[in-house]
Formats: C-alpha cells, structure tokens, sequence
C-alpha cells in the first residue's frame, strides 16, 4: 500500500519507530489504510481499533504497549473524545492525536478539554501527520 502515496508527498528523513506500537482508531477502512501506509514507512507496529470502544479496551489492556493513539472524532460506538477521555483516565501519560474530516470550529478546544494531547485535520499530508505523531514519540 505504501507505493500508492507518490514519493514527493513522503519526507525523505522518515524517522525510526522501530519497536513502537501506534493504536489508530478508524471507522472507515479507506482513512485507516492511508494512514497505515504512511506508518509503515517508520517500521511502527499498527494496531487498527474500528471504533471508540476497541480503542479504549487496547489503550487500558495494557497502557505500556500502545506508545501513541490517533483518534478519529468521529465514530460509531463511542467517539473519538469520549475514548480519549476513558484512556486518558487509566493511562494519562498516553499521548493522545484527535484526528477528524469534519472540522468545526469548536472541535480542536473540545478534543483538548476531552485529554487530547493534540489535532490534526483531515485530509493531511504524510509530512504533516509524521511530524504531528513525532512531537509526542519519545
């Protein structure tokens, strides 16, 4: 999947997360799949939790597994910030990326407010989602 992303939107220093795992929750096959490829190229390991719940229940099985959750706002079952808030509640030093199509103006303080560690908007570049994830690798 990772040949279909033209290399002139991929940065050419991809950095190394080798031996970190990533949680994306995504509802929408398509949005998980770029997000994946772009992934890949770091060598994280990806975990894909279809809705709010699933993420929940990855982040709180074990917080010293997943390194970082991208959440979209979005989704069936429980919603982004809703997860955000429960993980952030049993793991608060889970760094936590809202992620969402439908911007609004209230969106990125409301993601902030639910534990949010930060917000990016769709559609992204893969620069653009690399660096945002690596403000908050350690």
């Amino acid at each position: 999947m990772t040949e279909t992303i033209p290399k002139q939107y991929l940065p050419s220093g991809v950095p190394d997360y080798s031996g970190i795992t990533i949680l994306v929750a995504e509802d929408i096959e398509a949005n998980f799949l770029l997000i994946e490829a772009i992934l890949k190229r770091t060598n994280a390991k990806i975990i894909w939790a279809k809705d709010g719940r699933e993420a929940v229940e990855q982040c709180i099985h074990d917080c010293s597994l997943v390194k970082l959750a991208l959440l979209d706002i979005k989704m069936p079952v429980m919603t982004g910030l809703e997860a955000a808030f429960k993980i952030k509640k049993h793991c608060p030093f889970l760094p936590v990326i809202a992620q969402t199509a439908y911007a609004q103006v209230h969106d990125r303080q409301e993601a902030y407010s639910a534990g949010c560690d930060d917000y990016i908007e769709k559609p992204f570049t893969p620069m653009r989602l690399l660096d945002v994830i690596q403000k908050h690798i350690n």
